[in-house]
Formats: C-alpha cells, sequence, structure tokens
C-alpha cells in the first residue's frame, strides 16, 4: 500500500505575540518585518526538522534568503542578526541554518485519504464480484445434483434391467404360455389353501422375513395372482433385498404388480 502525504503545520500558542522576544522585536524599527520573516523560516523548515539549507552541497545565504522568503536584504541581514543574539537561530559549521524552536511548534499528520480510497474501491469491487462467485457455485452445486441424480437413475434402470434377467431366467413362465393346471382343483380347495398361505404370511414368514405387504396389498394380489405366482414374485422380491439390491423408488407390492404385469400376468 502507497503511504499517504505527509504534512506539517506550526503550532503556535495562543500567547505567542505576547512572548517578551517576540515583544521586543516588534518594538523595533522594522519589527513586525523580522516576526513576518522569522515565521517563515519556521515554515520553510518544519519538513528538515529545523534545519534551512538549498541543497546537500549548498547552503542558504541572506541574498537566497531574501528571494526565497521575499523579503528585503537589509531586513534578512539585520534580521538574522538579532535572531542570533537571542538564541531563536544558530549556524552550524557546515552554514546550514537551525531554528531552535522547530521541534517545539510542529505538528505532522499522514493524509490516508489516497489510500483510504484505494480500499474502499477495492472493497466496492470486492462486494460487485460476490454475486458472480455466488452464482458459480450455485451453478456447480446445480451441476454436481444433477449428476448425482442421473447416476442414480442410472443406477435403478440398471437394477431392473438385473432383475428383468433373472426374472426371465427363473420365471417358470418364462417360455410357456399355458395357463397352470396344478390349480385344476376345485374352487373350495384353492380358497382353503390361499387362506393357509395368508395365514402363514401373516405370522412372518413372507418372503424370508424381508419383504412388506400389507394384508390388503397381499389380498389383492391374490386376488389378482395364483398361489403359486404369488410366491414367486415374493420370492424374487426377497432374493434381491437379500443381495443388497432394495427397491428405491417403489413399494414391494407395486414392484411385485410390475412384473407381474412385465410377465403379463395381471392386464
Amino acid at each position: 500500500m502507497a503511504d499517504g502525504k505527509k504534512f506539517y503545520w506550526l503550532k503556535l500558542k495562543r500567547d505567542f505575540f505576547k512572548r517578551h522576544d517576540i515583544r521586543i522585536i516588534e518594538e523595533m524599527p522594522n519589527g513586525k518585518d523580522y516576526v513576518l520573516f522569522y515565521l517563515k523560516l519556521l515554515l520553510e523548515s518544519i519538513d528538515h526538522e529545523g534545519s534551512l539549507r538549498f541543497s546537500d552541497t549548498i547552503p542558504y545565504n541572506e541574498q537566497m534568503l531574501s528571494v526565497v522568503t521575499n523579503t528585503n536584504i537589509d531586513i534578512v541581514r539585520s534580521a538574522m542578526k538579532l535572531f542570533i543574539e537571542l538564541g531563536m537561530m544558530s549556524i552550524c559549521d557546515d552554514q546550514t541554518i537551525y531554528m531552535a524552536e522547530v521541534d517545539k511548534l510542529i505538528g505532522s499528520a499522514v493524509d490516508n485519504d489516497g489510500a483510504n480510497r484505494q480500499r474502499r474501491f477495492r472493497e466496492k469491487k470486492k462486494q460487485e464480484s460476490l454475486p458472480s462467485v455466488t452464482g458459480a457455485l450455485q451453478n456447480v452445486t446445480e451441476a454436481v445434483t444433477e449428476d448425482n441424480e442421473r447416476k442414480r437413475e442410472e443406477k435403478d434402470k440398471e437394477l431392473d434391467i438385473e432383475l428383468e434377467i433373472e426374472r426371465e431366467n427363473e420365471s417358470p413362465f418364462a417360455h410357456s404360455t399355458e395357463k397352470n393346471d396344478s390349480l385344476s382343483t376345485g374352487f373350495s380347495t384353492f380358497v382353503d389353501k390361499r387362506e393357509d398361505q395368508k395365514r402363514t404370511l401373516l405370522q412372518g414368514n413372507l418372503g424370508k422375513g424381508v419383504v412388506l405387504l400389507s394384508q390388503e396389498q397381499m389380498d389383492d394380489l391374490l386376488d389378482k395372482l395364483s398361489l403359486e405366482e404369488f410366491d414367486y414374485y415374493v420370492g424374487v422380491v426377497a432374493d434381491c433385498i437379500l443381495k443388497g439390491k432394495p427397491f428405491k423408488r417403489k413399494t414391494h407390492y407395486q414392484a411385485i404388480l410390475d412384473m407381474a404385469i412385465a410377465d403379463r400376468r395381471i392386464k
């Protein structure tokens, strides 16, 4: 970060012009010009810690001070002599002029307006960029969610295909369109067997203990399927569950219906 500009000022007390030395100077001929010249020298020296030189190699002389402060050369000569006598100024060996009071009279401060403006500008740009960053993150999140959903659907489709293949390989109905002749017994015998089957299933033995069907769902399936068909489809569902291939998007009842419809056992 670039440093701010540094400003200096004179800290004159309210009683500056009541000081004995200043009053004595003002009462002299051209005294007010002396005081004004003194203040100008203080101002020229405040950013050099009280030292006055034209450059590192060239010191100020009386003529140069006259030009710099816009003061008559005679006033400069007389005032310089007076200031040295009163201890308000001294001349060093290298002809550097030193204003003795500067350390007590100057103040300084760094102007951070420029740095503050730059900081505010960066903050503004940062805030303006937040919506685009947030939008990008949201797009990434949505893309990941869509990709995960697509993968789940593909996995479900693969599971359905595997189930279909297993069912075709195991189904006693896959290569035959004949009606099941095993149910050619009388209607009363069929009813008794179905009631016995329902009682067994309701005691917790349904589909190796893993197939979930309500009594209403069993009644509906047994109305639509033979006992052999019902046992077969329940067994397929149970095997899938035990093999770690659960039906994520359908109930066991719906899975049995879908398989029966696919095998054209139910219209």
